[in-house]
């Protein structure tokens, strides 16, 4: 499963998951995308958390490919797709 906002596999998200208002574990995000039921960032549409993702990708060092190709399907999850 991956994180329904910018794709992350939950499996490695350090906190193995963001968490929802109840402070239960989100099964849909990951903590850094979620916390207290809120997403953290400010991105309108996923086109834009595609680009949050990359510059932060490559800001990490990531190969500026291989961060395009690994964020090519977020407008597609599920917190896009309701635009």
């Amino acid at each position: 499963m991956e994180c329904q906002s910018c794709g992350l596999p939950l499996r490695k998200d350090p906190r193995k998951g963001g968490t929802n208002a109840d402070g239960s574990k989100s099964a849909t995000y990951c903590s850094l995308c979620y916390e207290g039921g809120k997403f953290k960032d400010s991105c309108a549409d996923g086109r834009e958390m595609r680009r949050y993702v990359r510059k932060r990708m490559r800001a990490e060092g990531r190969n500026p490919i291989a961060a395009w190709f690994q964020t090519f399907d977020i407008p597609h999850l599920d917190r896009w797709r309701q635009e």
